[in-house]
């Protein structure tokens, strides 16, 4: 089933929420946070859970702001109950940015979210799957030591 994203969204009658749910399904399951920011099935089964209770209209990746810093070099911080932190300055000056060596895809737990998206997609669910990541000025916050 491929379709125009957009299209269907700006052509549909009923509006269409999107909602980092992923949270919530980990609640719902009671499973520990630092499970869904770190092990693929768990956030599988976390996002599915907050698909089966709410009927979303999107399945989407946990929202993580540290999994693009940690790629970069970042040290990062977990907690059992809270999304994963950057821990520390990577950056301090324009001028550090420019030795940063790009990351390749997949690089640790990137990786997962890879996964985690592989394995939505594969499912039987007719429902659009988004891969979230953070922006490039969110980035750069998190790069510098914004929290």
């Amino acid at each position: 089933m491929k379709k125009d994203l957009v299209c269907d969204i700006q052509s549909g009658i009923q509006k269409k929420a999107l909602v980092f749910g992923t949270n919530i399904g980990a609640e719902i399951l009671k499973t520990p946070a630092i499970k869904v920011f770190t092990e693929v099935n768990a956030q599988v089964d976390a996002i599915l859970a907050f698909y089966e209770r709410f009927n979303a209209d999107f399945l989407i990746t946990a929202m993580d702001l540290s999994v693009e810093a940690e790629c970069f070099g970042s040290e990062i911080v977990f907690s059992q109950n809270e999304a994963p932190q950057v821990g520390n300055r990577l950056v301090a000056s324009p001028s550090e940015i420019e030795r940063l060596d790009v990351p390749s895809m997949g690089g640790y737990r990137s990786r997962n979210y890879i996964k985690t998206t592989e394995k939505l997609l594969s499912s039987d669910i007719l429902k659009p799957v988004i891969g979230g990541i953070i922006g490039p000025f969110s980035l750069a916050g998190r790069l510098f030591g914004a929290k």
